[in-house]
């Protein structure tokens, strides 16, 4: 057999394959548009947050370094405060609650509402460009700019930093 038949050979099973696996090819991004940040507000009126409406609100980027990576991450997402005016908080009831973010495996933090607005927290979606994968901190993750203010260096606000958020309730 020549050497042309087994090149056109090895051609069919490379497409054969890649018809067949094409199905089965999950991103990241796949990944993250099966989860929703839930708000909900004192009154108990929710608002469920996509992957999508994410992205599509006016997104902030922040660099700076983590207790958990290496080297300075360049994040992508909403600011906490527009998140939940986006829910129809003001700016005066978020600055007088507390807001107990909830993750994926139920860790729960307690954060007051003014930090949040003095400290310029984030709500990420995107780490390095790319979405934040779910087996790690994703896919949205509560952030500071760590690198730009000393005091947000400090390990007792680390317990801030909730990942794999799935639930922000108002109090």
């Amino acid at each position: 057999m020549s050497r042309q038949f087994f090149i056109a050979l090895r051609l069919l099973f490379a497409s054969i394959f890649i018809i067949c696996a094409a199905p089965f090819i999950i991103t990241a991004t796949s990944i993250a548009a099966q989860f929703n940040l839930t708000v909900i507000d004192k009154t108990g009126q929710v608002t469920v947050f996509s992957y999508e409406d994410m992205v599509a609100m006016p997104s902030h980027t922040m660099k700076t370094h983590t207790p958990w990576t290496d080297g300075i991450q360049n994040f992508t997402g909403v600011l906490f405060k527009d998140l939940l005016t986006n829910a129809g908080l003001s700016e005066n009831e978020i600055t007088a609650s507390q807001i107990v973010a909830t993750a994926l495996n139920d860790y729960e933090v307690t954060i007051d509402g003014s930090g949040i607005i003095d400290d310029g927290a984030l709500i990420a979606y995107n780490m390095d460009s790319q979405p934040i994968p779910v087996n790690t901190f994703g896919p949205f993750w509560i952030v500071y700019p760590r690198d730009d203010r000393e005091e947000l260096q400090d390990s007792r606000y680390d317990h801030n930093w909730a990942w794999q958020l799935k639930e922000l309730q108002i109090k």
